[in-house]
């Protein structure tokens, strides 16, 4: 395979590398597809790797691309691998790939809570490695994407990371030390703004819209606000001090969200799935040393009844 990301006139890519993906879930897939769709790479030159051959068959008859049940063969044909799978299953995949991945070679993981050092401890040698956290939004294109270089990585994998990662949405460098805060935030507000959202929908059925309707003005309403917010640069207290007159209607719902503690409840939700962010890396790390340390232990008693 030739080894490339296009490079185009107006907007170039300094790097040329082949891209295999292993996991082809949900984010996955629209990583894949965005990539395609905006031709950064040949469908020659990509591949996937998932254990389901329902979503291999998926990816092939689909997209027309290269498809594999081994994490390895996906690892070994490619110059960047995306790590597009659940934190849980990073220990038995990291043990797969451990003493296979060259110092040309560059990881990016999207799996939520796993650092960049345990991924380099556990592959061995000095891989570069990008940590990144994209969120469901991504699958329309409009996500976002925070990340962080490992510490073998390299100042251009960085504009690699920004160019496949903001395929499908906006991306920005942090530090590690805030991964998991991104995935508290970023990475799971989408599941605190849909509730948001439902009951604006449910609250308009109660005053009389039919569904559809009712979701339609709560979903455009969250969408322009948004877009109001990083279009204009202004703080969200200024666009509601914007909406609510003196004795309005705006101001009179405000004074019942406040009376519920919904602000607070929102920042305690954002502050414990950044906790539990945290608790998945560390669940992650320890069953990968506990795995390691049986393996040790039954590679010294082969050993030793061998000799």
């Amino acid at each position: 395979m030739a080894e490339h990301i296009k490079e185009k006139c107006n907007e170039k890519f300094i790097y040329r590398k082949e891209i295999g993906v292993i996991g082809f879930g949900t984010m996955g897939k629209a990583l894949v597809e965005s990539i395609l769709r905006k031709d950064l790479v040949d469908k020659e030159d990509l591949i996937v790797a998932d254990s389901s051959r329902e979503r291999l068959d998926l990816a092939r008859e689909e997209l027309d691309i290269s498809v594999t049940t081994s994490n390895v063969e996906a690892m070994m044909s490619s110059k960047t691998i995306v790590l597009s799978v659940k934190p849980q299953t990073m220990p038995d995949i990291m043990s797969e790939l451990n003493g296979k991945v060259s110092p040309d070679q560059l990881i990016i993981s999207i799996a939520a809570g796993i650092t960049t050092h345990f991924i380099e401890t556990s592959l061995g040698g000095k891989p570069r490695v990008v940590r990144a956290m994209p969120n469901l939004p991504c699958t329309v294109s409009e996500g976002m994407i925070a990340y962080s270089l490992g510490r073998y990585a390299q100042p251009r994998d960085a504009l690699t990371a920004e160019r496949l990662m903001g395929s499908v949405g906006k991306t920005i460098q942090v530090s590690e030390t805030l991964m998991d805060a991104v995935t508290g935030l970023s990475g799971s507000g989408p599941a605190f703004l849909s509730l948001v959202m439902e009951a604006m929908a449910d609250a308009g059925v109660k005053v009389g819209f039919d569904r559809k309707t009712a979701l339609v003005l709560a979903a455009q309403t969250m969408l322009g606000t948004a877009k109001l917010a990083l279009e204009t640069g202004l703080h969200p207290a200024q666009i509601k001090d914007m909406v609510c007159s003196p004795g309005g209607t705006a101001i009179t719902g405000i004074a019942t969200l406040e009376a519920g503690c919904v602000r607070h409840h929102i920042m305690k939700a954002v502050e414990d799935a950044t906790n539990r962010s945290s608790e998945l890396g560390r669940q992650s790390q320890k069953y990968s040393f506990r795995r390691q340390r049986g393996k040790e232990q039954v590679d010294a008693e082969t050993h030793s009844s061998t000799t």
